[in-house]
């Protein structure tokens, strides 16, 4: 009896394990491979999402540098060029341009040095970005100057009339143009969405050589992801976001029941104003209905009220102008804290708070200096 189970052993359990094992094993390094794969594709993707994302930044700063011109044109656009508030406005525009477009520019350098260059045509998107950005910074550079030159009595008004109401305008004609054809590559190429690995470069895809750490550093530790959202749906819009020139930002408005980043909901921006200073604030909204929307800005400050009076006088204050610069005044700093509320309308003969005829607001909180 013995005898027939070490015979049995020997010839059928341990070849039988063996080739499990190996057979294992062998299932082991495919699935290891299939890994490894996985995670090269996961590298590759994300190193071109990061860079989407500076992408993305560098347009966010030209949109703002775009918000903020208008809004000095609006406030202040009417001050004659060779007066002491027509400076201010040249300054306030060169200041505009230096930090906001210039950004944009250095912004899309940053996604040019950072492209892994995978992706051919995200490569030449961002070439094309960068040539447009640089474009429009030389030509509103040199816009400000010519304000500089008018304004000091070294061009005629002559020369100032012709070079604002002809060459500027052809100028930025021609610079839309540019960035229509760009918006459209962007578009026809669906750059916004990760093509297919096959179709990514080889040779460039070549210098990302995973590791077996990284794989499992990346398969056991993951960040929770956060998921933001507005949860009101109820037949009025909402507020997203109001945001600021200087980083701050707040997503939870009184009605739109915000989840997301705390950092998100805190209604008491940190960055303190200054007598003197000018503040950009705009607004977002959301609305299923995609009705026309109308803004308003308030203050527990009476000069602001006044200011904006007199700026937006009509529709009880509401405006289709979804932002607005202001300067901060030496009454402010008394108050200590400034409260700016800003108010949402849509076009409708119903809204969400009837007494007041609004449908979303935001309240935020600056410390004055």
């Amino acid at each position: 009896m013995t005898s027939i189970a070490l015979r049995f052993t020997k010839k059928i359990l341990i070849p039988f394990i063996a080739s499990c094992l190996f057979l294992g094993f062998i299932g082991f390094c495919i699935v290891l491979i299939g890994a490894f794969d996985n995670y090269k594709q996961k590298l590759v993707f994300a190193d071109i999402e990061n860079t989407r994302n500076i992408l993305h930044k560098a347009s966010d700063s030209a949109a703002l540098y775009a918000t903020k011109n208008v809004a000095i044109e609006e406030m202040y656009g009417q001050s004659p060029i060779r007066s002491a508030e027509g400076r201010e406005v040249t300054r306030l525009f060169e200041d505009n341009l230096n930090l906001n477009l210039k950004k944009a520019v250095d912004l899309t350098t940053e996604a040019k040095n950072t492209n892994p260059q995978t992706w051919a045509d995200f490569t030449e998107l961002i070439n094309k970005r960068l040539i447009e950005k640089q474009k429009l910074f030389d030509i509103e550079e040199d816009y400000v100057n010519q304000m500089r030159l008018y304004e000091q009595q070294k061009i005629s008004d002559e020369e100032w009339d012709n070079y604002s109401q002809k060459t500027y305008p052809n100028l930025i004609n021609e610079w839309n143009e540019l960035n229509k054809n760009n918006t459209q590559f962007n578009i026809v190429n669906k750059i916004e969405l990760n093509p297919p690995y096959e179709e990514l470069e080889k040779n460039a895809l070549s210098k990302y050589k995973p590791t077996f750490t990284g794989l499992v550093k990346d398969f056991w530790v993951s960040n929770p992801e956060i998921v933001e959202k507005y949860e009101d749906t109820e037949a009025y819009p909402i507020i997203i976001y109001v945001s600021d020139d200087r980083g701050n930002e707040i997503r939870s408005s009184e009605y739109n029941r915000y989840s997301g980043y705390e950092t998100y909901k805190n209604n008491i921006f940190p960055t303190p104003l200054k007598v003197g200073e000018y503040i950009l604030i705009g607004v977002g909204t959301q609305d299923l209905v995609e009705r026309k929307m109308f803004y308003k800005f308030s203050s527990n400050s009476e000069t602001f009220n006044k200011y904006y009076t007199e700026k937006r006088p009509a529709n009880d204050g509401f405006t289709e102008r979804g932002y607005l610069l202001y300067k901060v005044h030496p009454e402010e700093s008394a108050i200590g804290q400034l409260e700016i509320t800003v108010s949402i309308r849509a076009e409708s003969d119903k809204h969400r708070v009837p007494q007041t005829k609004i449908d979303d607001q935001v309240t935020v909180y600056y410390r004055v200096e």
